[in-house]
Order: structure tokens, then sequence, then C-alpha cells
């Protein structure tokens, strides 16, 4: 699925389904005069508009230039700094033929599970021990075998039908917002570390951004957060394509929210990219 929560495999000329260019960080736009950078990041107000060009331009889509630091708009209270985050996962039941079955063509059905279930169990290893962690499961009758699985340190909440945007809604909407930020991920990155997932908090938490943004290569995302529910950010997208991550921030402009965006990351698919999440694996 192209709600890439997956891999890290940082490269400054990543596809990211934009035509990136070498000398850009990532995205396909020059930077806005006002952009301003901190610890990796990327912000930008997103101002809506009436050209979509313009609006994706307008919603932090950065490339190289130089910052001045963050300058925090809101005040971080220390109530704000006591609060939980939570990470969402958005997983399925580790059944052979159902889990990375572009995988399963080089590696069988078998192997291609195995393959997700370490990544999952990886990716739950990386969220830190002061976070919330649920998992949003499918299918709904799976939660006994989820929980055998992934243990009890998580809670599990099954996912709803529809489409990715309907799942991800329903999961949104089942957030306390008022107890901390939430961030989606998923369960195909190793490289979706512990330091990646601090910035992504720092980046809310600073006061200078709405939302926060890993992108994928493939022109997805492996992670979204946002401190406040912002539905709209997951209607009427192209899942399972390289449109998501431009869709989703041209719905930003057009709703006026502040997008952080952190460095690209590769999530596992097909045969080469989990030959380099092994590698990442086995460092870790």
């Amino acid at each position: 699925m192209v709600f890439h929560l997956g891999a890290a495999f940082c490269r400054s000329d990543g596809p990211l389904g934009l035509a990136a260019g070498r000398h850009q960080r990532f995205g396909v736009f020059p930077a806005p005069a006002n952009r301003v950078r901190r610890a990796g990041l990327a912000v930008k107000r997103a101002a809506a508009g009436p050209a979509l060009g313009a609006a994706a331009r307008r919603s932090g889509v950065a490339g190289n230039g130089k910052g001045q630091g963050c300058k925090s708009q809101i005040p971080m209270t220390n109530h704000r700094k006591e609060q939980a985050a939570t990470a969402a996962l958005m997983l399925k039941a580790p059944v052979p033929g159902r889990v990375k079955t572009r995988l399963a063509v080089d590696l069988g059905a078998a192997e291609a599970c195995a393959a997700y279930q370490r990544l999952a169990e990886h990716q739950m290893a990386q969220i830190p021990r002061d976070w919330r962690v649920v998992v949003h499961f499918d299918p709904p009758g799976a939660e006994a075998a989820m929980r055998d699985w992934l243990g009890a340190r998580a809670s599990f909440r099954p996912q709803v039908s529809g489409d990715l945007g309907a799942r991800l809604t329903a999961a949104l909407a089942d957030h306390d917002f008022s107890a901390g930020p939430l961030f989606f991920l998923g369960g195909d990155c190793p490289y979706l570390d512990a330091g990646a997932l601090a910035r992504a908090r720092e980046a809310l938490d600073a006061g200078c951004a709405d939302v926060v943004l890993v992108p994928a290569l493939d022109g997805g995302y492996v992670l979204i957060g946002m401190r406040r529910p912002h539905p709209a950010l997951f209607a009427g997208m192209d899942w399972s394509t390289d449109r998501v991550l431009r869709q989703t921030l041209e719905q930003a402009a057009r709703l006026d929210l502040r997008v952080a965006r952190l460095d690209p990351m590769e999530d596992v698919d097909d045969l080469p990219s989990w030959q380099r999440a092994q590698r990442q694996l086995n460092r870790s």
C-alpha cells in the first residue's frame, strides 16, 4: 500500500513519483524564501491557491537552501512535553499469500510473510517506550492472532472496511487528541527508527507544523503525524499510486496547514528493497 509508512533508504535523488532532481534534498520545487529548517526538517505553511502546482509549492515541498531555525508559533508548555505520543500501526494479519505479495513473486508466500513479520516486529521495537502503541489490524477477526504475535505492549483495534483512506479516517476518529499527537506508521520500514520518530514528534511539539510527513521514495509517505485531526488529508487520494504524497501536500495547502517533511525513505515492496532492508535489520 502506498500509505508508505515503510522503510527509510535515504537518498537525495529518489524518484518520489515527482521526478526529484539529484541536487534537491527532496521534492521538486525550489525552496520558498520563507522556508524554515531545523534538525533535518523542512517546514512551510501551506496556503490555499487556485493552481495545484502553486499549492504544492506552498505546502513545504522544498529544495536544499539554507534555513533560519524553527521559531515556534505555539509555546511548548510543560503539559505539551508531558503528553504521550501514540503510534498507530496499520497492519494485516501475517497470513502467507495476503501480505507482501510482490515480494512473494521472488521469495514465495511463506518467506515473504516471514519478511513481513520481521519488518513489523522491528518497527514495534523502534517506537519509544514512552509512546502509546495502537495496532489497527485486518481482518477484523484476527485480534487473538495479532495479540499472540505482537504482545502486550499494544492496544488492538480492528480496521473498518473500505479503502485505505476510510481505514485511516476511522483510526483517526478513534484517537483522543487531548492525550497527545498521533503518528500513523506501517510495518515495512526498518529505517524509520527511534531517532526519526523523535524528530517527527519534535516538529509537532515545537509548534512549527500542523502535520509532519516522512515521504516514501515511490511517491507516498511512510509516516504522517498530527496534533489535531485532519481527516480531509485522507479523502480523495489515489492510494497505491505515486501521486499520494503530491495529493496530500496539495490538500494540506487547501486547508492552510503547515507541513514538516523529514528525509525520504524507501519501503519494502520487492526483492531489491528487501535485500537493502536486510542490511539495515542486521545492523539493528
